[in-house]
């Protein structure tokens, strides 16, 4: 679908043309890859801490020492079982000090059911053992027969809040559960690995509150619970309802997360029109139309945080004939949209966003960036941007890392477009604040590198973007 929608509304800042703050590359380095991985899909996850970085992809996971990239040797086994799924998350909650995850098991063609993994760090070293626990996807309070596609996660509120897309086993995407798992719950496995069809008889699978399969139009696709890093009792969650054919309805909606066990309670939605949307393009590259690649869907796809009070995301959308970032700034104690905008460039097909934000209101959205022509290859990109009360500006997008190849293509009968569009990419890409460094920004994203089987395959680069 080659279409954009655009609408009229009032918001107390727009982007403007006037230029936002300047940024550097401060640090710079090749994460994990194809090679680790073994899987045609990146899904790329990542968080970072005063001292460490945490970064997932299908299947494997590597941890970092902050100050020089290098590589640490992580907890494994059944300890950290998130390490070992698809479509992972991952976050470092300031107030906890724990770092928490989630994936999930294969979805397997013709089942009904699969797993949905948790686990959570046991101190704010995530290279020491971890503990994980693990459910069905039918659900816990009225199971039904679902797989779960892709995850989000957050924590807020006392509370983990993960979010899923249910898969009816022929891959047809149906639904949205969530689950609230109190912080103050720990989970027991490896200790107890013993579980019932259910999930692990322990603490978190005993005591989460489970909202199964909520209808795309009530809860929207794939909620984002948006992440404090303060006090509080109840998580906010924003998504877009895919219902909608523009795109352009977004869903906002709250668990309060009570102390007793399978007390959260959900509330909303409320739905707000915002000026675009429109079902993303296959994303295109210099080798010509053979090479077109998965770009996705209009749905927020990365984690929300909040900071000052107000909650950044980003999507992406069809804009004519290529794709663009639509970005947006909700002001969470209101319900109001503050602000949003574009990033946009004739002749570039720009997808996978992710952002974060400060306190002085800069911004960053990390993305991927393509074209047609001759030197637009598939790549990394990043806008800086900065938000006030009177006005909302952002910078031409920046070149983060270039991929090697103008014709990238793993491909995959599962793109989302058909037998013809068949290279597989992306699914995320991850922007956080560093909470020790003043001003940085970290960038985990994906680019083709070189292979010596495939020629190209794909590979991560994780940055810190310096803004004044």
């Amino acid at each position: 679908m080659r279409a954009s929608k655009l609408l009229c509304l009032s918001v107390a800042a727009v982007i403007s043309a006037s230029p936002a703050v300047a940024a550097s590359i401060a640090q710079q380095w090749q994460g994990a890859g194809f090679t680790d991985s073994g899987l045609i899909w990146p899904d790329i996850a990542g968080a970072v801490s005063g001292n460490y970085i945490v970064e997932m992809v299908n299947n494997a996971m590597r941890i970092y020492e902050k100050k020089t990239g290098a590589v640490l040797t992580p907890a494994t086994g059944g300890s950290l079982m998130a390490a070992s799924g698809y479509n992972p998350r991952v976050v470092f909650d300031p107030l906890s000090r724990r770092w928490y995850a989630v994936s999930r098991s294969t979805v397997y063609s013709g089942f009904t059911t699969n797993e949905i993994y948790y686990s959570k760090s046991g101190s704010a070293d995530p290279t020491k053992p971890w503990r994980s626990s693990w459910w069905m996807s039918s659900g816990v309070n009225t199971p039904q027969p679902v797989q779960a596609a892709f995850t989000s996660l957050s924590v807020s509120g006392g509370a983990a809040t993960i979010g899923v897309i249910n898969d009816d086993g022929f891959g047809a995407q149906v639904s949205t559960s969530l689950y609230s798992i109190r912080t103050q719950d720990t989970p027991v496995y490896p200790l107890n690995p013993k579980c019932a069809f259910h999930g692990c008889i322990d603490q978190v699978a005993s005591n989460l509150t489970s909202f199964d399969t909520l209808p795309f139009g009530t809860a929207g696709y794939l909620p984002q619970g948006i992440s404090t890093g303060t006090a509080g009792t109840t998580t906010t969650l924003l998504a877009f309802d895919n219902t909608n054919p523009a795109g352009d309805s977004l869903i906002a909606e709250t668990i309060a997360n009570t102390n007793s066990a399978r007390g959260a309670v959900l509330s909303g939605p409320t739905g707000i029109v915002t000026a675009y949307g429109g079902t993303p393009n296959p994303g295109r590259q210099p080798a010509g139309p053979t090479y077109l690649y998965n770009t996705g869907t209009s749905a927020i796809t990365a984690g929300v945080f909040e900071v000052a009070g107000l909650a950044y995301f980003a999507r992406t959308i069809a804009n004519g004939t290529d794709d663009a970032i639509a970005w947006g700034i909700f002001d969470v104690a209101s319900g109001a949209l503050v602000a949003q905008g574009l990033i946009a460039t004739a002749g570039m097909d720009y997808s996978y966003p992710s952002v974060a934000a400060d306190a002085a209101g800069t911004f960053v959205i990390g993305f991927n960036g393509s074209g047609p022509s001759a030197g637009q290859n598939l790549s990394a990109y990043a806008a800086v941007c900065t938000h006030t009360a009177s006005a909302t500006s952002c910078n031409p997008p920046m070149l983060i890392a270039a991929g090697s190849s103008p014709g990238y293509k793993l491909q995959s009968n599962l793109c989302g477009f058909g037998p013809a569009i068949c290279v597989a990419w992306g699914q995320y890409s991850v922007t956080v604040q560093d909470p020790a460094i003043p001003g940085s920004f970290w960038l985990f994203q994906e680019v083709p590198v070189p292979d010596p089987v495939w020629g190209t395959a794909w590979g991560t680069v994780i940055t810190r973007l310096a803004t004044p």
